[in-house]
């Protein structure tokens, strides 16, 4: 923007130069008329804004026309460093829509693993006490014989394992959404 700024005062600064020398260089001619002339009458009064008009009228025009080249090429930089910086937004933008969302589902991930976990330590400590009552009427049979667990305490045992399972693919899934997340902040 600075660089424009600093354009645009030198394109004033050419303009008034140029006005001051077609104004000197006019002047010359004026002075040298009015000087050695007899009293000026319509018709010379008219002749001279006809020289005026037909001197000045096509700088003035080419001056304009130079300006409205001069703004159209500054509106059209313009627009183009907004259009970049557009897209520039809009990547950052998707990113960071792809951030809160990878954020969201960690979050949703490790809601869910502390519930298993939860879940898991009351299995645990059923399944551990099946294990004890297990381990205390295998001491109270004779040897030799054995103790056969029931269909519960065998699915309860079960469900231990996929409660492990399932905590485990849920840390599976938060490192690979981690990652991701990663690759992201990085690029």
């Amino acid at each position: 923007m600075i660089l424009v700024e600093n354009n645009n005062k030198s394109f004033v600064i050419l303009y008034v130069a140029i006005g001051f020398v077609i104004g000197g260089i006019l002047s010359i001619p004026i002075a040298t008329w009015f000087y050695f002339s007899p009293a000026p009458t319509f018709e010379i009064n008219g002749q001279i804004g006809d020289f005026f008009g037909g001197i000045l009228n096509p700088i003035v025009a080419l001056m304009a026309l130079v300006w409205l080249v001069k703004g159209v090429k500054l509106q059209q930089k313009e627009l183009e460093e907004t259009k970049f910086a557009l897209q520039a937004s809009e990547k950052h933008q998707a990113a960071q829509v792809r951030i809160s969302a990878i954020t969201a589902l960690i979050s949703s991930l490790n809601d869910e693993q502390h519930k298993l976990r939860d879940y898991r330590k009351t299995v645990q400590i059923a399944v551990d006490d099946i294990v004890k009552q297990h381990d205390e009427q295998a001491r109270q049979l004779p040897p030799g014989s054995t103790l056969c667990m029931d269909v519960w305490e065998v699915s309860r045992m079960e469900e231990l394992q996929a409660l492990n399972s399932a905590i485990e693919k849920y840390e599976e899934q938060k490192t690979a959404y981690l990652a991701e997340l990663r690759t992201i902040l990085e690029g």
